[in-house]
C-alpha cells in the first residue's frame, strides 16, 4: 500500500512540474481574439518556480486560422430600423463642419456588397474613403495609386498593384443615395479588374479603340452600381427604383437611352440593353449563350433585372476578354438602329400610372435594364 501512495504523489508531481502556460491572444472589443497578419508565432516559455524543477519550452502551438467576420445584413439593418433611418435623411452625406453619415453609409454598402458578391471588402482588400469636395479636389496629387485610375470626377478607383489594394474615394457632399451609387460604381470597376486578374491595361489598344474600351469598362460599373441601389430596395420601403409615367420622364429616357459619341459614358445605358435584345433565341444559333437568353427572358418578362440578375449580367461583360472589347462595342453599336425604339419603348413601360409617392430617388433606375 505504501508503495502505491508513494508512485501516486510522484505521479502528481510529475504532473505539476510539466503544466506549460496556453496561448494567449490580445482580446478585440467584444473579446474576438485578435491575430496579427504575417506576425511570427513564437512559443511561450514557462518559468518554473524556484526548486521546481528546469525552465520547459514546449512545442509551438498551431497558429489559429483568421476568420473574416461578416458584415451587418441588409436584415438586420432593416429590423434594427437603421437602414430607412440612413435613407430617409435628406441632406448630404456629409457636411463639412456639420452632421457626417459616412460610416453609416459604408455599413449599408459592405452589407449590399456582401449580399450581392458573398465577398467583404476585406476580403477583397478594399477601403472607402467618402470626403469632402475640397479634400477630394486636392487628393489626386498625393494619392499616387490614382494616376492610372477610373476617371476623377465625383468618383475613383485607385488600384496600387505592389500592395494589390483598392482605395475607392467618391464625394460625399451629394444625397445618400447618389453616394452609395457612387462606391457601387467605383466597385464595379475594381470586380472588373479583379475578376481580370490584372490591375492594369495589359496591352496596347488598337488606334481608334480606346473609347469603346473604356465605354465597355464604364458599362460593367454602372451595372454594379445600379445592382447595389437595387440590392438596397429589396430591404426598404422607400422609394429608390420606381418612377411615375410622366412626359419629362419619358423625354429623359429618350435623351439617355441612345448611342452618344465622343464620350465613353455615351453608351454605357444602352450597352446593356443591346446585349440582351440582341442575343440570340435559338440554341444553334451563332453566338448563343443560355445565360443571357434566360436574362433576356426575365427582361422580357419582368421589364427589369433584380439585382442579382444585373450581377450576372455584369459577369458576362467581365468575362469578355480585353481584345475582343472593342469589337464587341462596334457590334452592338451597328445593331442600335434595329433595336433603339424597342429599347427605348421597354425602359418608357417600366414607368408606373397613378404613382402617388415621389419618384425613386435613384434616377439612373430608368436607364439600366
Amino acid at each position: 500500500m505504501n508503495t502505491v501512495k508513494t508512485l501516486l504523489v510522484l505521479a502528481v508531481a510529475l504532473l505539476v512540474t510539466s503544466a506549460c502556460t496556453p496561448l494567449q491572444f490580445d482580446e478585440a472589443p467584444g473579446g474576438t481574439p485578435v491575430v496579427q497578419e504575417e506576425a511570427a508565432v513564437e512559443a511561450p516559455v514557462t518559468e518554473e518556480e524556484p526548486g521546481s524543477g528546469p525552465t520547459s519550452t514546449p512545442a509551438p502551438a498551431e497558429t489559429p486560422a483568421e476568420t473574416i467576420q461578416e458584415p451587418r445584413s441588409l436584415a438586420d439593418l432593416r429590423e434594427g430600423g437603421d437602414l430607412d433611418r440612413l435613407l430617409s435623411i435628406t441632406e448630404n452625406a456629409l457636411i463639412p463642419g456639420g452632421n457626417d453619415h459616412t460610416d453609416s453609409i459604408v455599413v449599408v454598402f459592405e452589407a449590399a456588397y456582401y449580399e450581392l458578391t458573398g465577398l467583404t471588402l476585406e476580403d477583397r482588400n478594399i477601403t472607402i474613403e467618402i470626403v469632402s469636395d475640397e479634400d477630394y479636389d486636392t487628393m489626386k496629387p498625393s494619392k499616387p495609386q490614382f494616376e492610372d485610375s477610373a476617371g476623377f470626377n465625383e468618383g475613383v478607383m485607385g488600384m496600387d498593384g505592389a500592395m494589390r489594394r483598392s482605395n475607392i474615394v467618391t464625394t460625399g457632399e451629394r444625397s445618400i443615395v447618389d453616394v452609395l451609387g457612387g462606391v457601387g460604381h467605383e466597385m464595379g470597376h475594381v470586380k472588373d479588374a479583379a475578376e481580370r486578374g490584372t490591375l492594369k491595361q495589359p496591352y496596347e489598344l488598337p488606334s481608334g479603340c480606346e473609347n469603346n474600351y473604356r465605354g465597355f469598362r464604364e458599362t460593367v460599373a454602372r451595372q454594379f452600381e445600379v445592382a447595389t441601389i437595387r440590392k438596397i430596395q429589396e430591404y426598404t420601403n422607400i422609394n429608390l427604383t420606381e418612377f411615375s409615367d410622366t412626359g419629362e420622364n419619358r423625354r429623359r429616357i429618350e435623351r439617355r437611352l441612345k448611342w452618344v459619341g465622343g464620350s465613353r459614358y455615351g453608351f454605357m445605358n444602352i450597352l446593356s440593353w443591346l446585349a440582351l435584345v440582341d442575343a440570340p433565341d435559338h440554341p444553334d444559333a451563332e453566338g448563343f449563350d443560355p445565360a443571357l437568353k434566360r436574362l433576356k427572358d426575365q427582361l422580357g418578362a419582368n421589364k427589369m433585372l433584380s439585382a442579382n440578375e444585373l450581377i450576372e449580367l455584369s459577369d458576362h461583360f467581365i468575362q469578355i476578354p480585353l481584345p475582343e472589347r472593342c469589337s464587341y462595342v462596334f457590334d452592338k453599336k451597328s445593331m442600335l438602329p434595329l433595336y433603339l425604339h424597342t429599347i427605348q419603348e421597354m425602359a418608357k413601360s417600366r414607368l408606373a400610372r397613378y404613382m402617388t409617392e415621389p419618384d425613386g430617388l435613384d434616377g439612373l433606375q430608368k436607364y439600366v435594364p
